[in-house]
């Protein structure tokens, strides 16, 4: 019994050691647990935005190849586009071709057909170039025409000639003349440019019946022009303001700004 004491004490200092022990080791492992749990999402979060810009990558790099699949897209349309208005250009050419073909074989007219290769906005409505010349047998003073409106309609005439090109003085031009008839009433007059895309009618007799819409064409007068070329209709009629003449305002029957191939009479 004398040992009890120091057996005792013994035995409360292992119980303490071992509480001790184990208090110890639950706090580390709390430690580790709540460490792992501070440390874990770091890695996740850097691996996160790593394949976000990864991500991102590759949706730029998408976005720059479907922007360019999308302009190669578009100059595709615009050249065919392109073909479509130049194979317009051309069967409407060739039926021109024919039309103007059935004509030289029914009149027995020579035409050399030439397309307007240079325009002068500053003289538009008076005269172009064309892209055929003496070496074509094409001359000064003659005819030139165009198909337009399902008909044959006069032009101008040939005011100079090159080996190569022509220069063609427009009816619009202030000094341009042309021997023409009203179909209707046979009376005859001259044409001569007036405010730009107009022509003006003039030397009719202050008597002469002149009524809007009459229909006007060469009269053949001068051996210039064929007779019969449709030229324009009678778009108004001024008051008379001279006892000798009459004047009236003409409107062509074609548009002076779409004229692309026109022919020229040889013969």
């Amino acid at each position: 019994m004398k040992h009890q004491p120091t057996i005792v004490l013994i035995l409360l200092i292992s119980i303490s050691l071992m509480l001790f022990v184990f208090d110890l080791t639950s706090k580390i492992e709390s430690f580790k647990i709540l460490f792992n749990y501070l440390l874990s999402p770091a890695p996740n979060l850097a691996l996160k935005i790593i394949n976000r810009q990864k991500e991102l990558g590759e949706d730029i790099v998408s976005f720059v190849k479907i922007h360019q699949e999308n302009r190669s897209l578009k100059e595709e349309i615009n050249k065919l586009r392109y073909v479509e208005t130049q194979n317009e250009s051309l069967r409407k050419e060739n039926s021109d071709l024919t039309s103007m073909l059935g004509l030289s074989k029914k009149s027995q007219q020579k035409m050399v057909a030439a397309r307007v290769i240079s325009r002068d906005p500053s003289c538009w409505y008076k005269t172009f170039i064309i892209n055929k010349g003496r070496s074509s047998g094409i001359n000064s003073n003659m005819p030139v025409i165009m198909f337009a409106n399902n008909e044959i309609n006069l032009v101008g005439r040939v005011a100079d000639a090159t080996k190569t090109t022509a220069k063609i003085l427009l009816l619009t031009d202030s000094v341009s003349y042309v021997p023409v008839k009203n179909i209707r009433t046979q009376e005859t007059g001259l044409i001569k440019g007036e405010e730009k895309s107009m022509l003006l009618l003039d030397y009719l007799l202050p008597f002469s019946d002149v009524r809007i819409g009459d229909r006007i064409v060469t009269s053949g007068i001068g051996e210039v022009f064929p007779e019969g070329l449709p030229v324009g209709v009678v778009h108004e009629v001024p008051l008379q303001d001279s006892i000798y003449y009459k004047k009236v305002l003409i409107r062509p029957l074609i548009s002076w700004n779409k004229i692309g191939v026109v022919y020229i009479l040889t013969k």
